[in-house]
């Protein structure tokens, strides 16, 4: 090809000047069949799942996923009864987890439709080919939709709402108490500044994703760092396993782009080549239209996590109104039908100790065990009212009295007894975890 006939061929193509010398101008090699089937597959598949992708970011089109959830509802019942031929019904109840069984068929189903979808497709157009444009336009919209989830979960923790702080509840349940999820989220949620540098993390990759130059850098630091999540989940049985993964295989895809670029900066010790852009946009109002719609879903993405994440920390975040209850009591006495009564081990219905939280509370018993409560209070009338979990007909209504800032009374009705219990408040920071605290220097060890 003569330097004439590139000068040519590359001025048919509008684009930058920064970028003008680092746009294709030879003609793409062919894929081979296989090439073709795996590329057509994913990106098959990928729309599925991510169905309808970052542009639900823009306010009102979220609505544009209800006619898919529709179908799925629909379908992966039926798959997995005459398909799967499973035992017993799948759920269709929301329940906060992502490894349902329901989320498990509908995966398999859109591995088995994204696969004879593309073996249809190549069977159809048998002429060899390469789909650059095609693989420039998927990996923009990778680009955005991981942008869109990593602001999402970045944020989440930047403010810090995601994980759950170092409440009364947690203080006073055993380790032996919690499951592995549970034990992570007070792993995680103990420490802000920890939380807040994951945050950051992820939010520093969404937004290199969002710039085609530094859109790989963004893909390699978003894959160190779902990689990263991806393990907690798989290690503690938190239930975000497939979507985490689904993220983690994203990222992946666009590194493998840049995978021979890389190989020659970090591992061969290589000059990298300019990378072979395509340019999807091909005249100036294109270009400018395609970056203004960019700039505004970005913004959307940012903006609307940002307001959210606010509203949750003031709501019900860290610096949300505490329950009036709010704190750890030690059972002083306990008078029943106007009687005192001793704290026999034999009496497995006497409380212990009382932990209260924002939304719940938590009852140890004299023989150990944990009895969890859903908690209202009125602070105007000074009533209470404890909701066993999961019975919630049992109820514990009954009134309360601070006679000082370290003492708790509470009055209430346990059927046809009458029953008065004596508090006396534990501060939290009596605890070792809370008032350790860091330290720069530390002659030996301190694990306890």
């Amino acid at each position: 090809m003569t330097d004439t006939h590139v000068a040519t061929t590359a001025a048919t193509i509008y684009s930058p000047s920064s970028d003008r010398d680092l746009i294709a101008t030879e003609p793409p090699r062919e894929w081979s069949r296989l090439q073709l089937l795996g590329f057509r597959f994913l990106v098959i598949y990928f729309l599925l799942y991510t169905y309808p992708g970052p542009i639900a970011q823009i306010p009102y089109l979220d609505v544009l996923q209800k006619p898919a959830d529709a179908v799925w509802r629909a379908v992966v019942p039926w798959i997995g009864a005459h398909v799967l031929h499973l035992s017993h019904p799948i759920s269709l109840q929301p329940s906060g987890s992502g490894d349902k069984l329901f989320d498990w068929v509908q995966v398999f189903a859109m591995l088995v439709l994204a696969m004879l979808a593309a073996v249809a497709w190549t069977l159809v157009d048998r002429k060899p080919r390469a789909h650059v444009k095609l693989a420039a336009a998927f990996r923009l919209y990778l680009r955005f939709q991981l942008a869109a989830t990593l602001f999402s979960y970045g944020f989440d923790k930047i403010f810090p709402n995601q994980f759950e702080p170092m409440n009364p509840l947690r203080l006073t349940q055993y380790f032996g108490e919690a499951s592995p999820g549970g034990f992570a989220w007070s792993f995680l949620g103990f420490s802000i500044p920890y939380e807040i540098f994951a945050g950051s993390m992820e939010t520093l990759a969404a937004s290199l994703l969002l710039f085609r130059r530094t859109s790989t850098l963004g893909a390699v630091i978003g894959a160190a760092t779902l990689a990263n999540v991806f393990m907690l989940n798989m290690s503690f049985d938190i239930p975000v396993k497939q979507y985490s993964g689904h993220l983690l295989l994203m990222c992946i895809v666009l590194i493998v782009y840049d995978a021979g670029r890389l190989l020659n900066v970090f591992v061969r010790q290589r000059a990298a080549d300019a990378p072979r852009l395509v340019e999807l946009f091909t005249t100036r109002q294109s270009l400018i239209a395609a970056r203004v719609f960019g700039a505004f879903l970005a913004a959307c993405m940012i903006v609307q996590d940002v307001r959210g994440e606010y509203q949750g920390l003031h709501q019900y975040g860290r610096l949300a109104p505490r329950e009036p209850l709010y704190g750890i009591y030690e059972v002083d006495n306990v008078v029943k039908n106007g009687v005192a009564q001793p704290p026999l081990l034999t009496d497995i219905t006497r409380w212990r100790r009382l932990a209260v939280a924002t939304y719940g509370a938590r009852v140890r018993l004299v023989n150990d065990s944990l009895v969890p409560y859903r908690i209202h209070t009125d602070s105007s009338t000074h009533v209470t009212t404890f909701t066993p979990l999961p019975d919630t007909l049992d109820k514990l209504v009954g009134s309360y009295a601070f006679p000082d800032s370290s003492h708790l009374v509470i009055r209430a009705r346990a059927g046809a007894d009458s029953v008065e219990i004596a508090f006396t408040r534990r501060r939290e920071d009596s605890y070792l975890l809370v008032k350790r605290g860091f330290r720069w220097v530390n002659e030996f060890p301190y694990f306890r």
